[in-house]
């Protein structure tokens, strides 16, 4: 998927490019094309190149949730799909289709704010599409800058109507040729007894304004795994709707609000050592990537053993102290230009039930740390001001046994070689 959207991404650009060579700069709607300083007319070219793909993070509360819909961007309106390719619960009446009022501005200046179009399909269900105004008219920016109505047809998702609930809510990551000029879009519709809409993310909490259908709308810069989102949506009569958007038990958001984390744990086949690390969700090159903590699950010489006990770091990593190796990555990590990171990372066995650190500084509860779904690795990264002395490690037992640890704990550096066993005939 990923290469047929960078190749339909390149050709669609080239395509535009070509366009413009030959019919001259086009303009969005609402633009004068006035001559620039420089003598050359300008298009209405912005800084953000943002929309190629739409892709539910969230989705509807009901039935008839839209799959996610590969837009291309020809033409100077972007088609609704054929009616033979729509169910009648995704299809719009034409004379029910209005722009909210609500406007959500873009993180970069000079970029058309967003809305939520809003409409009623054949079968009664409401129906929504996200995008930006501009000169009054609604569409979506595209990779080539260009700013493209949409035509009344598209809609991005539909459900049934909800009393006192959200009949539509959900995130859509918008692509972008850079991570930093990602888009993610919250978004929904609750009916006119919503009252207070509050979206909570790694950076922060936001209340989001709502029109009088219920009709909200919000954006932030990035990637929906590092803004962890959930919508808090307060009704008539003080009933409370919290919706997860795009949360993930075993990603860690980060606390200085960059990339989310995420351990990994791995073994070879002459080692009997486990080894964890941990680096950024979305892989890229260049990114941190922190040294490997390894220790034994069980006891040395017993590779059928079941796996039991603890081993973890505990260290505050930053560029001077994790060095720069790249033939040996792997094994000493690298933690580039990122900001420093005081974190606790290791793995666990059956025996252990869960792992929680204590003394985090403004703190009142343990900090639980994220414990992916396979394997035994765990994981907890905390601002740099945290001085790895300052923590404890609280791990419980299955058996109900609680130990408490302080700083690294069981880590085996060197190799330690796998023991064959043997029949007694002398084969292995």
């Amino acid at each position: 998927m990923t290469d047929f959207i960078t190749g339909l991404e390149r050709d669609l650009v080239a395509a535009a490019a070509r366009r413009a060579a030959t019919n001259g700069p086009a303009h969005a709607p609402g633009t004068t094309g006035a001559p620039a300083g420089d003598g050359r007319r300008r298009s209405f070219g912005l800084p953000l190149r943002t929309v190629l793909v739409a892709l539910v993070i969230g989705g509807t509360t009901a039935s008839a949730g839209a799959a996610a819909t590969l837009v291309a961007l020809r033409g100077s309106v972007i088609p609704a799909p054929s009616a033979a390719d729509v169910p009648r619960e995704q299809t719009p009446v034409p004379d029910s289709v209005r722009v909210s009022a609500v406007r959500a501005p873009d993180p970069a200046p000079g970029v058309p704010p967003w809305t939520v179009r809003v409409a009623r399909s054949t079968t009664g269900y409401v129906c929504s599409t996200i995008g930006q105004v501009s000169g009054g008219v609604f569409g979506l920016v595209g990779l080539d800058g260009r700013f493209r109505p949409l035509a009344p047809g598209v809609t991005n998702s539909c459900g049934q109507e909800q009393r006192d609930a959200a009949s539509l809510i959900g995130a859509r990551t918008l692509a972008a040729r850079r991570d930093a000029d990602a888009r993610v879009v919250v978004s929904g519709v609750a009916g006119d007894r919503l009252r207070r809409v509050v979206v909570s993310t790694s950076q922060g909490r936001r209340t989001v304004p709502h029109d009088a259908g219920g009709a909200f709308v919000t954006v932030y810069r990035g990637h929906p795994e590092d803004l962890g989102a959930e919508a808090t949506l307060t009704f008539d009569g003080g009933r409370i709707q919290r919706v997860p958007l795009g949360r993930d038990p075993a990603v860690l958001l980060d606390p200085l609000g960059g990339p989310a984390w995420r351990a990994q744990a791995g073994s070879t086949d002459d080692d009997e050592r486990n080894c964890v690390s941990f680096g950024t969700v979305r892989r890229v090159p260049g990114g941190p990537q922190s040294p490997p903590a390894c220790g034994l699950l069980g006891p040395a010489g017993d590779p059928t053993a079941p796996s039991t006990g603890v081993f973890f770091a505990v260290r505050r990593l930053s560029a001077i102290t994790v060095r720069r190796s790249p033939e040996r990555r792997r094994f000493t990590g690298d933690w580039r230009g990122d900001p420093p990171r005081t974190a606790v990372w290791g793995g666990m066995g059956r025996d252990v039930r869960s792992v929680a650190v204590l003394g985090v500084p403004g703190r009142s509860a343990p900090v639980q740390i994220v414990r992916p779904r396979s394997g035994s690795a765990f994981l907890g990264v905390f601002p740099p001001t945290v001085r790895p002395s300052s923590l404890r490690v609280r791990v419980t037992l299955r058996d109900g046994t609680v130990r408490t640890y302080r700083g690294d704990t069981n880590l085996v550096d060197h190799r330690v070689p796998v023991r064959r066993t043997t029949t007694p005939g002398g084969r292995p």
